[in-house]
């Protein structure tokens, strides 16, 4: 039978198929009601016709191909035609569906349950003439008839021998036609000096291993088990960054930390398969209630998602982003969860009030592409170039080039099997984009190489990032506003004083006790000094009080030798006063500022023994004992 379009006249269609349906056994009367022959005698059914157009049939989580829906078109009473509807195989088991999709007004003849066999028999004889189609609940790749094909709401990326699409109608793909795939891949390169390159390359190559989830997922030694987490100070754009560079339709891929799990959170990773889901602004609860509650969840996801190959929970095909002002605490028992997490610092795009940070130039550009769809166009070609890979050798590919990285990254950084894995994906990711830009012709074998081996470097930066502490926001604050006094020499720091001297701004001293380094700051002065400091440069943040902060600095274990409190004495020369008097100082371990510490030996005298370990002077590794000529 063929398909029914919605400008079917009604005389023409039973002027077609009368003859058919006579030959079936079935018939048509003057007053367009369905009849069938029994004993040569000719029996109302019902006073509408069931037009049976479709069958759609679903794919299982097994791969099993089951009928799923029936698509009807009808005729009542032999002049009012009836919409399009689907019907699943559920609702076909009685009446119901007739009345609730179609019209009140159809009828199906007493004796209803006999007569309703019957007009089952009719749609069941002639749709096996009508078109079939198989439908997919999920978006992403799929593999069917052992071929991959991509899924959107739109349609299909990809060359398959059936009619197929998808029953989720919010995933139609951000593209813009206008924009060719040369133009688009290449401004997608441009794009990567909005900000950072640890972060613009981060989000490129976490999007990129995103679309190819499932055909990873395929292989347990390549699931890519791990999450991005971006961390940056309010108003710095996070929420606007990661949504611009993940989000390739047009349906929004974020949630908020605090929404309802199993509601919004967990469908909305389910659904958002091979793509990018991101869970937006963690660490901003109101409440210490509210609080446990994300950190709690947010746990959960991590492990699961990170566990995924062996998870019975079927979490997600796609991948997690997590922004937040906070990271996980630095508690032991978070030690596992980081391993899982790439964390890269956030640039400041929009917050002008903190002058010290903001780059106009870097929003300018973001201004540039923010209305655009480089990026997502760009994506879709490439989902055109992955559905003919795919097909041939890209997991071998892939996974050559993914040991091969894992085993030189594990050998080079000595860092945790989960980083190491992590970042292998991400360098494989962008590599293979590479490949598709060197393939199509959009950039040379010369730009292939040098863009490979930048982005390797840069990635190898940010794997040793990971072993670093990322501070709570107010510490944060503080060292910067501190490394900015010493920088201007409004706090001067001597190396391996005996006391301080307020005269001459000497409000701390970089010395050796205890066999470790220690920069003592004299606390009421320097917080003072940051407040205004602070102040003066209008940032946006407020800092907490002095107590709350030494505790804070206490929390991330940046300071020593305070076993009676945050603060200890120390000495200080008052010229003024003529005499030396006790003051109070806070013990910051060296090695845990290491870039202010740095800025103290740049700043100070020739010919200063330094005792024990090493630091960097201009770049350059010194050891202590060594002496260090330099004058201020």
């Amino acid at each position: 039978m063929n398909s029914v379009g919605d400008d079917i006249k009604v005389k023409e269609w039973i002027m077609v198929h009368s003859q058919k349906i006579n030959d079936s056994g079935f018939a048509i009367n003057e007053h367009g009601e369905l009849c069938k022959y029994e004993d040569s005698k000719l029996i109302t059914l019902s006073n509408f016709i069931v037009i049976p157009v479709e069958i759609i049939f679903r794919v299982t989580e097994s791969g099993d191909v089951e009928e799923s829906k029936y698509v009807f078109y009808g005729i009542l009473k032999n002049e009012k035609r009836l919409k399009r509807i689907e019907v699943s195989i559920s609702d076909l088991i009685n009446t119901k569906w007739v009345r609730t999709k179609w019209s009140p007004f159809c009828e199906v003849y007493s004796n209803e349950k006999k007569n309703y066999r019957s007009i089952l028999q009719f749609i069941e004889l002639f749709a096996k003439k009508s078109n079939q189609k198989i439908e997919f609940d999920k978006i992403g790749w799929h593999k069917y008839e052992n071929k991959w094909f991509f899924l959107h709401s739109d349609g299909i990326i990809g060359e398959v021998n059936e009619k197929i699409s998808t029953s989720n109608t919010e995933f139609t793909l951000r593209k813009d036609d206008h924009l060719s795939p040369r133009e688009s891949f290449l401004e997608s390169l441009k794009m990567l000096e909005i900000c950072n390159h640890k972060l613009s390359y981060s989000l490129l190559s976490f999007l990129l291993t995103s679309i190819i989830t499932t055909p990873l997922l395929e292989s347990k030694e390549l699931s890519p088990n791990y999450l991005l987490w971006i961390v940056g100070q309010t108003g710095y754009g996070k929420t606007t960054l990661s949504t611009f560079f993940t989000n390739i339709y047009e349906k929004t891929n974020m949630t908020r930390p605090d929404a309802h799990k199993t509601k919004t959170i967990m469908p909305g990773i389910k659904e958002h398969k091979d793509c990018v889901f991101v869970i937006d602004d963690f660490g901003t609860s109101k409440t210490k209630e509210n609080e446990y509650s994300v950190i709690n969840k947010i746990e959960d996801i991590i492990r699961n998602l990170t566990d995924r190959q062996f998870s019975s929970s079927n979490i997600s095909d796609g991948m997690v982003l997590i922004t937040g002002e906070k990271f996980l605490d630095t508690h032991n028992k978070n030690e596992s969860s980081k391993k899982r997490i790439i964390r890269v610092k956030m640039d400041n795009l929009f917050n002008r009030k903190d002058s010290k940070t903001y780059d106009a130039s870097k929003a300018e550009l973001y201004d540039k592409y923010k209305d655009h769809r480089h990026l997502p166009t760009s994506i879709s070609h490439y989902l055109e170039w992955l559905s003919v890979k795919l097909n041939s050798s890209f997991i071998d590919d892939y996974k050559k080039d993914f040991e091969a990285l894992r085993s030189e990254l594990g050998n080079k950084f000595n860092s945790h099997g989960r980083h190491t894995d992590s970042f292998a994906h991400q360098i494989c990711a962008i590599n293979f984009y590479m490949s598709y830009g060197k393939e199509m012709g959009f950039i040379t074998p010369e730009d292939f190489v040098n863009m490979c081996s930048y982005a390797k470097k840069i990635f190898g930066e940010l794997l040793e990032d990971q072993e670093q502490t990322i501070f709570d926001p107010q510490v944060e604050l503080f060292l910067q506003a501190l490394k900015e006094l010493i920088l201007e020499d409004k706090i001067i720091v001597e190396l391996n004083s005996p006391r301080l001297d307020f005269n001459r701004k000497v409000y701390g001293v970089l010395r050796t006790e205890k066999e470790q380094e220690v920069l003592k700051l004299d606390w009421e002065t320097v917080y003072t000094m940051v407040l205004e400091h602070l102040s003066n440069t209008q940032r946006d943040r407020p800092l907490i009080g002095n107590k709350n902060l030494a505790k804070l600095l206490d929390e991330y274990n940046l300071i020593c030798f305070n076993e009676h409190g945050t603060t200890t004495p120390f000495s200080a020369l008052n010229r003024k006063m003529g005499k030396v008097e006790r003051c109070r100082v806070i013990n910051f371990k060296a090695n845990k500022i290491a870039d202010i510490k740095d800025i103290v030996y740049q700043k100070n005298i020739s010919e200063v023994p330094i005792k024990m370990g090493s630091t960097r002077l201009f770049g350059q590794k010194i050891k202590f004992g060594q002496k260090i000529k330099k004058r201020r």
